[in-house]
Order: structure tokens, then C-alpha cells, then sequence
């Protein structure tokens, strides 16, 4: 009840002033109807929750994506609700609760982290530029990746912190023309602050998602694919093919399952080149990297 409630906040002890708790009963009712103090505590929590979820988005972000194995970008409340409760994401189990109470699951009854990623809570909506970028970038990797073979001048697959900034402005991307933007996203692509951007790993971490839709759906055609090749070279290469030789044959595996496909180049090579050694592919390497 309201005044139960309003007493309780006025007590002396609490250390509430009076325009805090006027501030904290505002909007609910008078007289004797009872106070809904879920609510009053979630108008308080929501500025520091949403503080949080800004400056740990991209955490959250690689956490849930871990815990997704299907890549559907939803989560059963379990899983969903472990990632928020570590440590080292700031929040309480009772502002974790709060945050919970506003979020619609889908009709499935799991959680899509992307929406709370995106700013999106029951009844109301909160900035989060960086996560939407970050989005922006992944659907434009091909592009940027283009711009970034012109900037690389001496071709040692990076470039600068300001020659990322112009590939990204030069390609006009909704939700990327911020610099707050840009440098959030640049703190995410180099955590270790050394000044330049390296193609390769940018390019993994933005299609990530891609991959496993496409090369993730093809995993056992492109092994079997590799093994045919390397045991016809097995004399030469011992059961290993080199980089361009597994670059093609993953391209190709692609290519026959799905006609037309955009980058499948791009993607070759990403998975080649992260399955490999000394310019060297084994076939351990590449199925890992296809899981």
C-alpha cells in the first residue's frame, strides 16, 4: 500500500530526502491502492542497467554468440540470464531480475539477445549505437574489405586506426558515421590499442554469423571435398594441401551448394587461412575451424 510504502521511504534512517521520495512516488497512486514497487525500483536501476549494457556490449555480445550454437540469435532463459549474471558484467541479481521483467520472450519462449543488444526493452527503447554499427559493419565486410586492399598500401594486411575510419565513412553505412561510433567499434576490433587494424581478424569477427550459415551448412561436403584432394597429393604433400589449394576447394564446395553466392572467395580464404600452418592445411585444422 502507498502508505505503507511512502512512510517506510520517509523513515529517518533510509536517508532519503523528501524530494527523493517524492521523486520515487511520482505517477503512482494515492490514498490506500497499492504501489507497484517493482516498477519504482526499475525507473531508479534502468539508467545504471543501461549504462552497463552500453559499455559491455560487446562481451555480451561474444558470450551469447558462444552460447548460441544454432545461431538462431535466441537463447533459453538459462543461458540467457548466466551471461548477465557474471561478474564481470556489473549487475546485480536483483537489477538482472529487474531487467528480466522487460523483456518479451518470442513465441518460443527464448530470449532474442539481440533485441536487448539493439536497445529494444518492453515499452521503452535505449541508445546503443556501438552494438548497431558493429551490425552495420558485419553487412558490409565485402565492401570494406575492398577499401581496405586499396589503403594497404605495402600489403602486410593491416591498416591504421584512420585509414579504417575513412574505408568506414567512405562507404556512408547507416549507423556508422558517428565517430564515438567508429571508435567504439575500433576498440573492439583492436583491444590491445596498438594503432592498426588487421584484416583478417576484422574480416573473422564480422562474419562469423555469415559462416555459419553458409560454410557451416557445407561442413561435410568441404571436408570430404579436402580429403579427395589431399589423398590424390598425398605422395607430394602427405595428406596436407597448400593454402591456395584448400582456398579452392573450399571455394568450390561453396559455390555448388550455393549458386551465386556473394564472396564465396572472401570466405574461402578466411577458413583456408585460419585453418593454416606454415601456409600448410591438414585436415584436423580445417574441420575445427568448420566447427
Amino acid at each position: 500500500p502507498r502508505g505503507e510504502l511512502e512512510a517506510r521511504l520517509r523513515a529517518p534512517d533510509l536517508g532519503l530526502t523528501d524530494t527523493m521520495v517524492d521523486f520515487l512516488l511520482r505517477g503512482q497512486p494515492s490514498g490506500g491502492a497499492c504501489v507497484d514497487y517493482l516498477d519504482m525500483c526499475w525507473r531508479c536501476s534502468r539508467p545504471t542497467i543501461v549504462r552497463v549494457l552500453g559499455a559491455k556490449w560487446a562481451a555480451l555480445m561474444r558470450a551469447w554468440r558462444a552460447a548460441d550454437k544454432t545461431g538462431s540469435r535466441r537463447l533459453p532463459m538459462h543461458d540467457f540470464r548466466r551471461v548477465l549474471d557474471r561478474p564481470e558484467v556489473g549487475l546485480s541479481n536483483a537489477q538482472v531480475d529487474m531487467l528480466l521483467r522487460h523483456i518479451d520472450p518470442e513465441e518460443d519462449g527464448r530470449y532474442d539477445y539481440h533485441k536487448l543488444l539493439s536497445g529494444r526493452l518492453r515499452g521503452s527503447t535505449f541508445a546503443a549505437d556501438a552494438y548497431v554499427g558493429w551490425r552495420a559493419l558485419e553487412g558490409k565486410w565485402e565492401e570494406i574489405g575492398e577499401v581496405f586492399e586499396q589503403l594497404d598500401a605495402n600489403a602486410d594486411g593491416t591498416v591504421t586506426h584512420q585509414e579504417f575510419r575513412s574505408a568506414v565513412l567512405q562507404q556512408r553505412i547507416e549507423g556508422l558515421q558517428s565517430a564515438t561510433v567508429i571508435d567504439a567499434v575500433l576498440r573492439e576490433l583492436d583491444p590491445d590499442n596498438k594503432g592498426e587494424v588487421v584484416f583478417e581478424q576484422v574480416s573473422w569477427l564480422l562474419t562469423r554469423e555469415k559462416l555459419r550459415d553458409t560454410v557451416g551448412a557445407c561442413a561435410s561436403d568441404i571436408t570430404s571435398a579436402f580429403r579427395a584432394k589431399a589423398a590424390s597429393s598425398f605422395a607430394q604433400h602427405g595428406g596436407k594441401l597448400p593454402l591456395k589449394d584448400a582456398e579452392a576447394v573450399v571455394e568450390t564446395a561453396l559455390a555448388a551448394k550455393f549458386v551465386g553466392l556473394k564472396g564465396a572467395l572472401g570466405y574461402a580464404k578466411l577458413v583456408a587461412g585460419r585453418s593454416s600452418k606454415a601456409n600448410m592445411v591438414a585436415e584436423e585444422s580445417l574441420v575445427k575451424v568448420l566447427a
